[in-house]
C-alpha cells in the first residue's frame, strides 16, 4: 500500500529532493545530514518508482564516495602527525633560515621542514576539498536531473 501512494502522489520524488539536501547539506553538519539521507535512501528504495530508485542509488552511491574520500584524507593527516611527532622525537628534519610571506620576513630558525609531512598534509588538503567538492555538486546535478524529469516517478495521476 505505501509504494502505490508513494508512487500515486509523487512523493517518491520529494523523498529524492529530501536525499540530495541531505547529502548536500553534509559538509557544514559533519556529515550527519549525509548519514540520515543515505539511511532515507536505503530505507525509501524498495518503495519507490524505478526512475527514483536510480537517484536513490546515486545518493547511496555519492555517500560512500564521500566517505572513502574522507577517510582517505584523515589517514593522511594522521600519517602526517605521526611522522611530525617522530621528527620532533630525533630531529631528523630541514631547519628553514626564514620564512617570506609577502612583505614580511619572519625568524623561523628553530622551525625544521619534513617534506613527507608537507606532502601529506597537501594530500590530505586536496582529498578532503575533493570530497567536499563531491558532497556538494553530486546532489547538485542530481537535483538538476530529478528536477527536469517532472514526470519521472509518478506511475499514475489520480
Amino acid at each position: 500500500m505505501t509504494s502505490t501512494v508513494l508512487k500515486k502522489t509523487g512523493a517518491d520524488r520529494t523523498i529524492a529532493f529530501a536525499g540530495y539536501g541531505l547529502l548536500a547539506a553534509s559538509v557544514f553538519t559533519a556529515g550527519l545530514t549525509g548519514l540520515a539521507g543515505v539511511i532515507l535512501a536505503y530505507a525509501s528504495r524498495s518503495q519507490v518508482s524505478p526512475g527514483v530508485r536510480r537517484h536513490l542509488n546515486a545518493q547511496i552511491g555519492i555517500f560512500w564516495v564521500a566517505l572513502v574520500l574522507f577517510l582517505i584524507s584523515v589517514g593522511a593527516g594522521i600519517a602526517a602527525t605521526v611522522i611530525e611527532i617522530d621528527d620532533l622525537r630525533n630531529g631528523s628534519g630541514v631547519y628553514l633560515a626564514k620564512l617570506q610571506i609577502l612583505a614580511w620576513t619572519i625568524d623561523v630558525s628553530a622551525w625544521r621542514l619534513v617534506p613527507q609531512v608537507v606532502g601529506l598534509v597537501a594530500f590530505s588538503a586536496v582529498i578532503g576539498l575533493a570530497g567536499a567538492l563531491w558532497t556538494v555538486v553530486g546532489p547538485l546535478i542530481g537535483v538538476i536531473r530529478l528536477a527536469t524529469h517532472a514526470g519521472e516517478g509518478v506511475t499514475a495521476k489520480s
